[in-house]
């Protein structure tokens, strides 16, 4: 047992060309106790996994420690699943954390912090307050934090900085804050790097056919999850955001080879691209004190913009221009240039009301839900093209310029209602019943230019542009 431990540590790594830095910084109060418990242990439709039985490195986050688990699977874009069935809710002491982002979560917590890991099917909010089953039920993982941790104040710091390839060098900053009870949690956390690298390199023929590409990602991470608990009122919410810059620059040269000569190509082309994305949502539930009535309200927002640059410029020759050294083996070049802005709102709240008539008959239970849903998305895209042809007979050099613009937005509304009656048979029968109508509306619009050879005076382009809109209204009755 180590009492009030406090840590200070940190590292030094050196590698050819690079030289990076490193600090952890721990703080904790209280008890910690170790002691030899099984690996995995089930409780009915719940598998428990113990963490001190999975071996990680000192400052590991949670990612690392679900990797180690049989079972849990991550992808190549890091979204996580169980047994094949994708996990797109976490929770902490049964609490949600982070709403659906789980991949920042589960990289930004601590593992030193959990006891064990759970995963079992968890019922829709639908399914659970009105004890009508939707077939809507899903796999989640939820995190239990150490007892000695419970209710202080716990801060991990992680930064780092040195030198690489890149003249920017590498940096990375990270802090973690948390408290969490039985009552209420409250984390915060915050991460921005270039660590990844975009780098990469193939030659297959010296002088013929290569590739290679440089480039780096600045990444930017933030975001604060809460929930509060009370005998009849439990509210639980977050906001995030996360953006990067990226840059990267592309090189490749090839030969192509016919039946009856060939050709040769090369090309350099730049990217330069900024997204960004805000997410915020809030849950909020309700149960009078008899707990014979029940609210619950869970709104949700998510905002996305992101603009992006690339520039190429390509060669095509009839000869090997290793060999042939002056422009006679030049057959045309092209120079290319695209520019993109996109943004995209999405609004959905949810609201159900559920009542108990216990008086009459135990079980007997009236629900109403109701879901509203909101999205509209624009986008700016304005391309130049400009192609030189250099052997065409009856002109050995010609030009053809192609430049044009186009906007397009997309709108989309949507509200679905649902009444649900639940009716106690016999102990364990029930007989279910629910209407449901959904009407959504959606609307799209493309406006279409031709630019002239400077890039300017739009010229609107109807056979290019399109707009249409459609609305579906449907009803369903279902009995069980």
């Amino acid at each position: 047992m180590y009492i009030g431990r406090h840590i200070l540590s940190g590292f030094l790594l050196l590698l050819p060309f690079q030289a990076m830095a490193q600090m952890n910084v721990v703080v904790e109060d209280g008890a910690v106790c170790i002691s030899k418990t099984p690996a995995v242990t089930v409780r009915e439709d719940t598998v428990v996994f113990n963490a001190d039985a999975y071996r990680i490195e000192e400052g590991s986050n949670v990612d690392d420690l679900l990797n180690r688990i049989p079972g849990i699977q991550f992808d190549a874009g890091g979204n996580v699943s169980i047994n094949g069935r994708q996990i797109n809710q976490l929770y902490v002491n049964g609490k949600r954390y982070f709403g659906e982002n789980i991949k920042s979560a589960l990289k930004n917590m601590p593992a030193d912090m959990i006891e064990n890991v759970k995963t079992y099917e968890r019922p829709s909010d639908v399914a659970r307050l009105s004890g009508v089953d939707d077939g809507q039920a899903e796999q989640v993982i939820d995190l239990t934090v150490k007892k000695s941790l419970m209710g202080k104040w716990r801060l991990k710091l992680n930064a780092g900085g040195g030198v690489s390839y890149d003249p920017q060098g590498k940096y990375r900053g990270r802090v973690n804050v948390s408290n969490m009870d039985k009552e209420s949690q409250i984390s915060v956390i915050a991460d921005a790097n270039n660590i990844t690298s975009l780098a990469s390199f193939n030659n297959t023929s010296s002088n013929v056919t290569g590739s290679g590409s440089t480039g780096q990602r600045h990444y930017r991470d933030a975001g604060i999850t809460f929930s509060l608990d009370s005998k009849s009122l439990q509210q639980s919410g977050h906001i995030q955001y996360d953006g990067r810059n990226t840059d990267r620059r592309y090189s490749s040269t090839a030969q192509n080879i016919y039946a009856k000569g060939g050709s040769f190509s090369s090309s350099d082309a730049l990217n330069y691209g900024k997204p960004n994305n805000i997410v915020a949502d809030y849950r909020l539930e309700w149960w009078s004190p008899s707990r014979l009535t029940s609210i619950s309200f869970k709104p949700h927002f998510q905002y996305k913009m992101n603009d992006n640059f690339t520039e190429s410029a390509g060669n095509t020759y009839d000869k090997d221009p290793q060999v042939v050294k002056d422009s006679s083996a030049l057959v045309n070049s092209a120079r290319n240039t695209s520019i993109n802005k996109t943004g995209a709102l999405a609004f959905d709240a949810s609201f159900q009301l559920s009542h108990e008539f216990r008086e009459a008959k135990r079980g007997r239970r009236l629900s109403f839900f109701t879901h509203f849903w909101y999205s509209n998305t624009q986008g700016d895209y304005t391309a130049y093209h400009n192609t030189r042809y250099y052997k065409i007979k009856k002109n050995p050099d010609s030009v053809l310029v192609k430049n044009q613009y186009y906007n397009e937005g997309t709108s989309m509304s949507r509200i679905l209602g649902k009444l649900m009656y639940n009716e106690p048979i016999v102990k364990h029968v029930y007989f279910q019943m629910s209407l449901q109508a959904d009407y959504s509306y959606s609307d799209k619009n493309r406006d279409f230019y031709i630019l002239d050879a400077a890039g300017a005076n739009p010229s609107p382009s109807p056979e290019l542009s399109s707009q249409g809109n459609y609305s579906l209204m449907s009803t369903q009755l279902l009995v069980d």
